[in-house]
């Protein structure tokens, strides 16, 4: 977050595990077209960060603290 946008890195991390029954949740028990969807949800939070400064981007961590919705 401290980094400029330009210099940041993403790390997209896709659990294989998980206990109980949220393990239907998983990707690999998705069906295809599902699993395109959820990639694509989560490469979106990193296309919108790519211009967000470290001050927008702790002004969304607080809006997730509140009752507030980010505007896309």
């Amino acid at each position: 977050m401290l980094r400029s946008a330009r210099n940041r890195t993403y790390q997209v991390i896709i659990d294989s595990e998980r206990e109980g029954t949220r393990g239907a949740l998983l990707l690999k028990n998705q069906p295809f077209n599902a699993q395109v969807g959820i990639i694509g949800h989560e490469l979106a939070h990193t296309v919108y960060y790519l211009n967000r400064s470290l001050f927008g981007i702790l002004s969304d961590a607080l809006c997730q603290l509140s009752d507030c919705r980010i505007r896309v």
